[in-house]
């Protein structure tokens, strides 16, 4: 709602009402399964637009199945140099976007020892 005050402090009517929406935050997005077929949830307040799947470390990806709060991607559609992980990135209706990451089924991450 907004008004106008003059210089003499007279308040004019208020407007009309506009409801706004401020939107900053990305999808939540939760892995499930990480075997042929790789699946999980994602939520977001403002509605999930798409969720894509990377197999080869983010250089390319590809779109899920999304429907419902839940998102499936069959790796056998996988074209590409696979690794042994995958990121799952979700994007909401205001372009946010979320990315999670986890081990495929039948791998383990191991991750470096720096030490000084």
């Amino acid at each position: 709602v907004a008004r106008a005050i003059d210089e003499a402090g007279n308040v004019g009517p208020d407007s009309a009402p506009v409801t706004m929406t401020v939107d900053n935050v990305g999808p939540q997005i939760t892995i499930v399964n990480t075997g042929a077929v790789i699946d999980g949830s994602v939520t977001d307040g403002s509605g999930v637009v798409t969720v894509d799947v990377s197999l080869d470390g983010g250089i390319t990806f590809q779109t899920a199945t999304l429907g419902n709060g839940m998102w499936s991607f069959d790796r056998a559609a996988w074209q590409g140099a696979v690794l042994n992980f995958v990121i799952v990135r979700a994007t909401d209706l205001y372009g946010n976007m979320t990315t999670a990451t986890a081990a495929l089924a039948g791998y383990r991450l191991l991750m470096p020892i720096v030490g000084r």
